[in-house]
């Protein structure tokens, strides 16, 4: 059982089943704690002379078990209830055909209303935590409508996770958008009306359906 546990172990920290480092860290230190725990276990039933010390042991990783699983459930709830930082203003767009005007749109916001906005070039770290910044820590979603921007899988996941949150979103409409007909936009043509197929949305739980809607 150690053995399948250790090879769980291994298998999870270099697929990185979970999105953020902490988790994937803690779910292998909880793993690791648990085949402690076996050892002790398997221990206490072949050497009488060490049960006591082997017993106060096991209690020990077992405390730290539970202890580990509560510190999950508190940050979780922490970034969740109290994000940080918060934006109040994210601004969803096509980088190549209007890095220059999203930024110029950062500024105003930040200039008129002296509140935090979001701008990729600035603050993302990890391409992995985008959507969570959309889901989690920011108010409004700015979407800036040129030419392409719907036809970024990016572009369209946020709009997507907004939308399914009523999370409140405002349009900024370019004179180079064209709206796509709605036959492109049905559940079943919308990666062919993407730019690349080589991102998958469905990973992150946005499907082709609630894209269409």
């Amino acid at each position: 059982v150690s053995s399948i546990l250790l090879m769980f172990a291994a298998v999870q920290l270099y697929t990185r089943a979970w999105r953020g480092a902490f988790a994937n860290m803690l779910d292998a230190s909880i793993v690791m704690l648990l085949v402690l725990l076996l050892m002790c276990v398997a221990m206490t039933t072949q050497f009488e002379e060490t049960q006591s010390l082997v017993g106060t042991f096991a209690a020990c990783v077992l405390a730290a078990v539970f202890l580990a699983a509560i510190a999950v459930i508190g940050v979780a709830l922490a970034h969740r209830m109290l994000p940080n930082p918060f934006f109040h203003f994210f601004i969803c767009h096509h980088k190549a055909a209007a890095a220059a005007q999203a930024r110029y749109l950062q500024l105003l916001f930040m200039q008129r209303t002296s509140r935090q906005c979001f701008l990729d070039s600035d603050h993302l770290t990890n391409l992995e935590e985008l959507f969570d910044v959309v889901r989690t820590r920011c108010g409004r979603l700015i979407v800036y409508l040129t030419a392409e921007t719907l036809r970024r899988p990016w572009c369209a996941g946020e709009i997507t996770i907004a939308w399914k949150i009523h999370k409140r979103v405002t349009a900024v409409r370019h004179p180079s958008l064209i709206v796509p007909p709605y036959p492109d936009l049905e559940a079943s043509k919308v990666q062919k009306y993407f730019s690349s197929a080589d991102f998958k949305l469905v990973e992150y739980d946005i499907t082709d359906t609630l894209i269409s809607n």
